[in-house]
């Protein structure tokens, strides 16, 4: 074979490896979209039939507690004491599952629905969480320190709040009876990212359970030491995630917590 000949075959051969790479990006792009658009429509169908679930549901539970309520205030006088401590039950847990449905839905609405970002007040955010949280506060007396300065941040007003309202709630809530909670609220800059830390005297997470309490339904502790439905961190997980930040903790058992947010800083332009 000439030198010509053997150049003009790998020449055809390449080509035809060429050919061959592009038909196969092609195949994998069109089985990628065909699986993405599959995936989009479980997704729209998943989250459908959670909505029309949780609505069908609270609907039962309403009259359930309408009823339970009727029975106490129309013949409480009557009622035995341990027939009544069972109804004082039964609207303890209708209120503690309507709370579980309005999580659920606050998350299924997390996942798909479009988050509008622009810059948000750190400082007006949780000063508005406090005093949606005035309440817990003040019974459980507990102390929240506010560093400043709180920059801006490139955020979504609204699901910052809910955010930093679960955090807040959680620093309150998960601390040894008896013991007042001592939190601390500041950020730090992470180049070009705000840290904003909530600190802690609570009763802290174990080493092994720090990546796992931000998923759904993940509870640690028993209803009866620390009411919730193990949704709040996974709200706060997803939601910082869907404003292009994230989310984490640092922890020891029985010292605290510092859970931390991070998000895109903003700068005006100049």
């Amino acid at each position: 074979m000439s030198r010509k000949a053997g150049l003009t075959q790998d020449i055809t051969t390449q080509k035809q490896q060429a050919t061959e790479i592009i038909q196969l990006h092609e195949t994998l792009e069109a089985r990628v979209q065909e699986r993405t658009i599959k995936l989009e429509e479980v997704n729209r169908q998943l989250e459908a039939f959670t909505y029309s679930t949780s609505h069908d549901l609270q609907e039962p539970l309403q009259i359930i507690e309408g009823f339970t309520l009727a029975i106490i205030e129309d013949y409480g006088n009557q009622i035995p004491d341990k027939a009544l401590d069972y109804l004082q039950r039964i609207l303890a847990n209708s209120h503690r599952l309507q709370s579980l449905i309005e999580n659920l839905l606050n998350y299924t609405q997390m996942i798909n629905q479009e988050i509008p970002s622009k810059a948000v007040n750190l400082a007006l955010v949780i000063n508005e969480s406090l005093i949606q949280l005035n309440t817990k506060i003040q019974e459980r007396q507990a102390q929240i320190i506010i560093e400043e300065p709180l920059p801006l941040v490139i955020a979504n007003h609204l699901i910052l709040l809910q955010v930093i309202i679960n955090l807040l709630a959680n620093a309150i809530k998960f601390v040894v009876p008896n013991q007042s909670p001592q939190i601390r609220v500041y950020a730090t800059q992470q180049e070009e990212y705000i840290r904003l830390w909530v600190e802690d005297n609570g009763i802290g997470i174990p080493s092994e359970y720090k990546e796992q309490i931000f998923e759904v339904f993940k509870r640690l502790h028993g209803n009866d030491s620390y009411p919730g439905n193990g949704i709040g961190l996974a709200i706060v997980s997803k939601a910082v995630e869907r404003m292009n930040g994230k989310c984490g903790v640092e922890s020891q058992v029985n010292t605290g917590s510092r859970f931390w947010i991070e998000l895109p800083l903003f700068r005006e332009i100049q």
